[in-house]
């Protein structure tokens, strides 16, 4: 099956979808973005680049500038396309994200392939999100421009074969004609990841909360009134005042994702905390964070604070649920579809900080007493929102609609299975992965770390590390004849045929060449290249094999760093900041990648 994805971002909504095409040799996947960033990529996807030639015009009257936009946006996918169409690449559905304008014209270029949207949002001026803050009432210039905004919507709804929306409330909100065509259907969660964990304590690397009792977090993209930001904060200073030792943790950037920016040019964060100083000393902001470090601060909440207005409904409350957060969510619409007052959850009143404030106060006075809502607020998600039994719906939705028989790869977290298989039943296909990076980087520690984990998943796995391949293959060898490129050489050899033999062959090889990994990535099917970057200071600090030391001395040569070239590599699978990260967090990034290409 051929499928050409659609989104000016990447992955975005479609990344498990893609993955999972990706993966069975049947399958042509090509993901058309605005995403050049080389680090983003899945194996199986081809990712093809758009711009749109120019930005709207200054002076477009300002009710149809969106609309301009769109058609920018359109008409460059349409050329991208057509050359996709000229390369022999007809697909036989295309999937795309609505809204932006890369949809609008694909039925024009491919009027037999059938068109599905994922249909995010549709605007109202009066009932939703636009007019729900009494204190900031819309104009009649706004319900114009507003209603203006759904033009290239409406055009995708007209156009499509078939729509999804993330949940009934969002779908509730298109228009009735095209309510048939819509059906509500989540991306779902990955419930295998964000998991409790009873025992966790918040270290991150800025941030050390081990010693606190009394956690309470927030995590929105952007600090503003959509999110609650402004009833956020004023609760804060409440529960300042009765909580000496609480501590809240608000992750997210310092920005407005949604709706208008404050006049005078002032952050959301500054105006609220000139107007309610704080005791910063307990107030954390950890601007954005990667996912395990996210996943560590809502593993470790006593209450999570999620607030927004009748809008789309954010990935991390359902996250922050299926991790066991008892959350204390505004009592809007998008909420109350998952959220039941006192069953799973607790609902507050949006615009009262004190209602807000006092619902934390019950949450850390209960203890554990409210320990059932956090279990019934995982198995929501569980039951409802696991991303291993949504993503087959979504893909049999996919197949029907392009009457074509569908294959994809049916890895651990789209089963309905959580521990890893029997040696006998472990993936046919082997794996190499390739640590490479300076002496002293951690090649050796991270890839027999990784071992252990995947021995005690019942994986067959082999370590090859560069002193064993030097000490065995190489013996005949000196450092002045370049022992790091025959090692790579013959690691690569090794890797391969064990790889083709069902082994998860670990390689833990400095390789400073880019054309020897490249060699080796070419040669085996199924390959992923871990880059374990560390200071050329740190790495002589450490100095395990006392090469630098030796080198310094003149006593060897050719030792990448000092008298040697270290090639970085420019696109690789992972990359840990080996002299910033401790050994747990690159191991947590490793296996999330793992994870992700089928292990």
């Amino acid at each position: 099956m051929k499928v050409l994805f659609i989104h000016p971002n990447f992955p975005a909504q479609f990344r498990y979808l893609s993955f999972a095409l990706g993966q069975h040799p049947e399958n042509e996947i090509v993901f058309a973005t605005k995403n050049e960033n080389p680090q983003w990529k899945l194996q199986g996807v081809r990712k093809a680049l758009y711009a749109p030639s120019r930005e709207a015009n200054p002076s477009t009257h300002h009710y149809i500038k969106s609309l301009e936009s769109s058609v920018l946006e359109g008409q460059a996918v349409y050329r991208l396309a057509t050359q996709l169409k000229n390369e022999g690449f007809i697909p036989d559905l295309i999937y795309g994200h609505s809204g932006w304008g890369g949809t609008l014209f694909m039925r024009d270029l491919f009027p037999n392939t059938p068109l599905m949207c994922y249909f995010e949002w549709f605007y109202h001026a009066h009932g939703s999100d636009a007019d729900f803050d009494p204190s900031d009432p819309i104009s009649f210039d706004d319900e114009l421009r507003i209603r203006m905004k759904n033009n290239s919507i409406l055009v995708d709804l007209y156009t499509c074969q078939q729509g999804v929306s993330p949940t009934k409330w969002q779908q509730s909100q298109f228009p009735s004609e095209f309510q048939d065509k819509v059906t509500a259907l989540h991306d779902g969660v990955d419930i295998d990841f964000f998991k409790p964990n009873p025992q966790a304590k918040l270290i991150l690397p800025n941030l050390d909360l081990s010693h606190v009792s009394e956690i309470v977090t927030y995590v929105s993209r952007g600090m503003e009134p959509y999110r609650g930001f402004p009833q956020l904060i004023e609760a804060i200073a409440q529960i300042q005042q009765r909580r000496p030792h609480c501590h809240v943790v608000i992750v997210g950037s310092e920005r407005v994702a949604y709706g208008k920016s404050l006049p005078d040019g002032k952050s959301y964060k500054q105006a609220m905390l000139e107007k309610f100083p704080l005791d910063l000393s307990r107030v954390h902001f950890t601007g954005s964070l990667p996912y395990n470090q996210y996943l560590r601060v809502i593993q470790a909440s006593s209450a999570h604070i999620y607030l927004t207005r009748p809008f789309v409904l954010s990935w991390s409350m359902l996250e922050a649920m299926s991790t066991g957060c008892l959350v204390i969510g505004s009592n809007t619409a998008p909420v109350r579809e998952l959220i039941k007052d006192g069953e799973n959850g607790l609902l507050v009143d949006f615009f009262s900080p004190q209602a807000i404030a006092e619902r934390v106060d019950q949450v850390l006075d209960s203890g554990d007493g409210m320990r059932d809502l956090r279990v019934r607020a995982r198995e929501t998600i569980v039951e409802n929102y696991a991303l291993k039994k949504l993503v087959p719906q979504h893909l049999k939705l996919m197949a029907d609609l392009a009457k074509c028989s569908l294959h994809y790869r049916k890895i651990s977290v789209f089963t309905e299975e959580k521990t890893s298989p029997p040696a006998s039943s472990s993936p046919k296909q082997g794996m190499t992965v390739w640590f490479t990076g300076l002496s002293g980087s951690g090649k050796t520690t991270l890839s027999r770390a990784v071992a252990n984990i995947l021995r005690d998943k019942e994986y067959k796995v082999e370590v090859l590390d560069e002193e064993d391949v030097k000490e065995f293959f190489n013996g005949d060898l000196s450092y002045d004849t370049n022992i790091f490129q025959e090692n790579a050489k013959r690691a690569g050899f090794l890797a391969e045929r064990l790889t083709r033999n069902g082994i998860i062959v670990l390689v833990s090889i400095t390789s400073p060449l880019k054309e020897a990994r490249d060699k080796v990535r070419s040669c085996v099917d199924n390959f992923c290249e871990i880059y374990l970057k560390a200071s050329l200071e740190v790495c002589q600090q450490r100095d395990p094999n006392q090469l630098y030391a030796r080198a310094n001395q003149g006593k060897i040569k050719n030792i990448p760093g000092i008298d040697a070239e270290f090639e970085h590599p420019s696109t690789p699978d992972v990359v840990c900041f080996t002299d910033q990260e401790t050994v747990e967090e690159s191991i947590e990034k490793i296996m999330q990648k793992l994870l992700m290409v089928g292990v």
